[in-house]
């Protein structure tokens, strides 16, 4: 095969010619993988190739090493590392390294990316161990040209990008930090040698020192034992601030770049440098032009000393709260406060470069800015207010400049979350008359737009809206106060343009949730409205232009939530919708079926999806006694939804294994999303069958194929834990009826937890699904006793070896979700089986896994809801197994943990552990 010609043909402007050559590379790989390596090697390597050419082959050979799926990923892995492969992995890498000297940048470019994805592969695996070795080399002799200097640090910020990526572990990168801070830092300070005549140009310069700097950006997340030490540290912080007063712009940026991830992984470390970083972060903020993305940096690294102060002033109120003496080594030093006088200026500052026509996707100086001041107002709520009151004052007014008054509404909307009620009420007080005459009459769409907004924050504020927050015994709240106006001000700008439509939407369901607690009431001061609200949002989402601006989707969000929180008295315009809504569905579904464009049926299924959740709140609200009557149109529906979501997956399936290699376009790839089987829909069927309970029996054949299928879908992950819900839903609505589908719900939920494909996040519900289904299924659960047993303890065992990072607090309260799971799944099947004796086996572990996980020392401690599980299992364990409460009675850790259980803060844990209490020691 001439795959010169081939790679050129794959390119090719002709389909017919281009997709034969996909065929012939397609082939070739099937053919012998060793051999197509070794022939896109050659050609990537080979000078006097095309360029073209070359190009290709360098995406073909890393799109045949690396793939972004799971399952693919570990067959390309094993077929790289099997042994066979070992004389082409080093040729081929010896090859590669060559290449890393091309005068053309662009192979350079392809090289080094093929480079880091073998490193991905290798490094983990104990392979290529003289990699970084090599390419330190590259970046200290004296006789690399520029090119190659900045192929072996681009190669250096790839492999460090890789592993922050999880594909490579830290620890491999960690042991060699040494030897690649060397490198960086020599390129960060690459000169050419004086009066050699053949000395590279400036700009070949600074396209290492920028490659230097890239590589530092993703090192900085391994170097942590050489910032540990304050010469390297010092030494590290000279060179960025040296590289930040650069004359190149990028590179400037990217060494802002670093710096905002040093105030995110090493802030305990900044006081030392603070006042100078303050100086050259300030100078950065006033770039413009073609250096506004240093501007936006230097804007992000206040943002993240920011977030990071808020989070160290929230942890040392519950460690004060709690009793527990701060840690020292988690200290707040104030910068944001200390910085406000002069910080805020030069924020506002920026707040008023908008564009003419900016959008939510428009990220500059004015966006950054405000989101900047929304942060700074948490990590300094005492002190933001008086700071910007004065340009807020002065500005909102400014009839003469748009620029002016929407800045001084952006920024007092920014500042609303964090200052304490007392100084946000005034304003508020002052404020809303302003901002509501404004929404209705400011010639700028952008001041109107963000006025919305605004009025939406006002609408969540606790100032305004929490009963706990009024000064005056006996006075409403601001909102309250305000609302005949407020409504009648937001209903009348669901009308105006898309931007501005959306907001009102946004605020109006913000102020259905702040009368949330009368959910349930007989009214409640929003009442009177309901019919103006609900009507008002049903004529927006209808809007032609609901496209834009995300407005069909806000205006069904707002009507969601108004009719969730619908008092007594306006429970009767939700029955009145429910058919209209109904409606639409059935209309959007005969739709869709005669559509013939992919994109129409896709837009159509967006809207299928909010009515399916304007629909499951009705049914929660309405209750069995007023939905039966809509159950079958509902259910038919649903399956149509559910059917027109399999119709598109099917029609999106996606390019073949060539063609994502030459490039997926964004058509097919919204296809395949949109095509999904409907989250919403599935969630709709769940709410009607626990509405309905033994009524939905009817609806079970017809349903459960996309049950099924969507325990099956591991790849869009959300779906499969929906499905899942929605199995635990069938199990408490037609119990037994299920054991028709037992056998295939089992064999489904049992091969998915053993999965390395499916995200983490969906196995606790399929633990806590198997309690559901035994409970269901009862004395039939039997048959999967052994199954199920076995993987709940796999699973118990897995929770107490993984190990940890302290702060990696979303792994920590996963792993507690997981406790908790295997806890209730215990439950259920102890519950639903009522059989002793099968279960007697397995008391030993559960005991054992429970002692284990209340230790005091345990690196997590029980919430609230994994307590009540542990003390409500062995309560069980007390009743159902003869000699257990003997044996607890003999454990020393058994009373303390039944103490903490009846003196927790919830009241339901405080039950459950008197029962176990009364049970286990009576």
């Amino acid at each position: 095969m001439d795959v010169t010609s081939v790679l050129l043909a794959a390119q090719s402007a002709d389909g017919a010619t281009r997709s034969a050559a996909e065929q012939q590379l397609a082939s070739a790989e099937a053919q012998s993988f060793d051999a197509f390596v070794r022939m896109l090697t050659e050609e990537l390597c080979d000078e006097a190739k095309p360029l073209d050419a070359r190009r290709l082959a360098s995406l073909v050979l890393k799109n045949a090493i690396d793939a972004k799926e799971r399952a693919k990923k570990q067959m390309y892995i094993d077929r790289w590392c099997a042994p066979s492969m070992a004389p082409t992995r080093d040729a081929c890498k010896a090859k590669l390294m060559q290449a890393t000297g091309s005068p053309q940048k662009e192979v350079r470019h392809g090289v080094a990316q093929v480079i880091a994805k073998i490193a991905a592969i290798e490094l983990s695996r104990g392979m290529w161990n003289d990699l970084i070795q090599q390419l330190l080399q590259s970046v200290t002799s004296d006789s690399a040209p520029p090119g190659a200097r900045q192929a072996a640090l681009d190669i250096l910020g790839y492999v460090c990008e890789e592993s922050s990526m999880g594909n490579i572990p830290a620890q491999v990168l960690v042991a060699q930090s040494n030897s690649i801070l060397t490198a960086v830092v020599q390129g960060m300070r690459f000169v050419a040698a004086t009066g050699d005549a053949g000395a590279p140009s400036q700009d070949d310069i600074d396209q290492v020192r920028l490659a230097a700097t890239n590589a530092l950006l993703n090192a900085l997340d391994f170097a942590r034992e050489n910032f540990d030490r304050e010469v390297e540290r010092d030494f590290i912080m000279q060179i960025v601030c040296e590289s930040i007063t650069a004359s190149n712009r990028a590179i400037q940026q990217t060494a802002l770049e670093c710096l905002v991830k040093v105030a995110e992984n090493y802030y305990m470390y900044l006081p030392k440098y603070i006042q100078v970083l303050h100086g050259l972060v300030s100078d950065a903020m006033g770039a413009s032009g073609d250096a506004e993305g240093c501007a936006l940096q230097a804007i992000e690294f206040w943002a993240s000393i920011a977030e990071e102060e808020r989070d160290l002033m929230e942890e040392a109120q519950a460690a004060q709260e709690m009793g527990e003496p701060a840690d020292p080594t988690r200290q707040c030093h104030g910068f944001v406060r200390q910085a406000l006088p002069v910080l805020c200026p030069r924020l506002l500052e920026c707040l008023m470069t908008q564009e003419e026509e900016q959008d939510d996707d428009t990220w500059n100086k004015s966006t950054a800015a405000g989101a900047c001041m929304c942060v700074l107002a948490e990590a300094a709520p005492d002190q933001i207010v008086e700071n910007v009151l004065p340009f807020i004052q002065s500005k909102l007014v400014d009839r003469n400049d748009w620029r002016a008054r929407e800045a001084a509404t952006m920024a007092f909307g920014s500042v609303l979350d964090g200052p304490p009620d007392h100084q946000l009420q005034p304003l508020i007080e002052q404020a809303l008359p302003l901002l509501m005459h404004a929404l209705l009459t400011d010639a700028s769409m952008a001041v109107r737009d963000t006025t919305a907004w605004t009025l939406g924050r006002v609408c969540m504020c606790p100032a305004a809206i929490d009963p706990d927050s009024v000064q005056a015994p006996g006075t409403s709240t601001l909102l309250t106060k305000h609302l005949v106006s407020l409504v009648e001000c937001l209903v009348r700008s669901l009308s105006s343009d898309p931007p501005v439509a959306r907001n009102a939407a946004f605020a109006l369901h913000n102020i259905a949730e702040a009368y949330a607690y009368a959910a349930n009431e007989p009214r409640s001061e929003l009442s009177p409205y309901y019919e103006v609200i609900l009507s008002s949002l049903v004529q927006c989402s209808l809007r032609e232009d609901g496209d834009e601006a995300n407005l069909r989707s806000s205006a069904y969000e707002a009507l969601n939530v108004t009719m969730k929180y619908a008092p007594m008295d306006a429970m009767h315009w939700v029955q009145q919708l429910t058919p209209v809504m109904l409606e639409r569905l059935e209309q959007s579904i005969q739709a869709a079926a005669v559509q013939s464009s992919m994109d129409d049926r896709a837009a159509l299924s967006e809207i299928q999806g909010l009515l399916c959740g304007v629909l499951m709140t009705a049914t929660h609200r309405l209750k069995a006694g007023h939905i039966h009557q809509y159950a079958d149109r509902l259910m038919r529906a649903y399956i149509g939804v559910l059917e027109l979501g399999n119709t598109l997956r099917a029609a999106g399936a996606g390019p073949t294994d060539v063609a994502a290699r030459t490039g997926t376009s964004e058509s097919e790839e919204k296809t395949m999303v949109t095509g999904s089987m409907h989250e919403e829909a599935l969630m709709a069927v769940g709410a009607l069958a626990d509405e309905l309970g033994s009524e939905f029996t009817k609806y079970v054949p017809h349903l459960m194929p996309y049950v099924l299928a969507g325990l099956r879908n591991w790849e869009q992950y959300q779906v499969c834990a929906i499905a899942v819900a929605v199995v635990g839903d069938l199990c408490r609505a037609v119990d037994a009826v299920l054991i028709t589908y037992g056998d295939e719900i089992v064999a489904l939920l049992l091969t998915a937890l053993q999965s390395g494909d499916l995200d983490k996040s969906v196995k606790p519900p399929i633990l806590s699904c198997f309690g559901d289904l035994a409970l269901a299924l009862g004395s039939i659960f039997e048959r999967y006793i052994n199954h199920v047993m076995a993987m709940l303890q796999q699973a118990a065992q897995s929770s107490l070896q993984l190990e940890v990072a302290p702060d990696d607090f979303d792994m920590l309260d996963w792993l507690c979700l997981l406790r908790e799971s295997i806890l209730e799944a215990y439950t259920g099947v102890m519950q639903g089986l009522n059989n002793p004796v099968l279960l007697s086996p397995h008391v030993s572990w559960v005991i054992s896994f429970c002692e284990l996980i209340c230790k005091p020392d345990t690196l997590i401690p029980p919430s609230d809801r994994l307590l009540g599980s542990i003390v409500g299992v062995l309560g069980d364990l007390a009743v159902s197994q003869e000699g257990v409460k003997a044996q607890l009675h003999t454990l020393p850790w058994i009373l303390p943990l039944l103490k903490s259980a009846m003196e927790c803060d919830s009241a339901s844990v405080q039950e459950v552990g008197q029962w176990a209490h009364t049970v286990i020691f009576r």
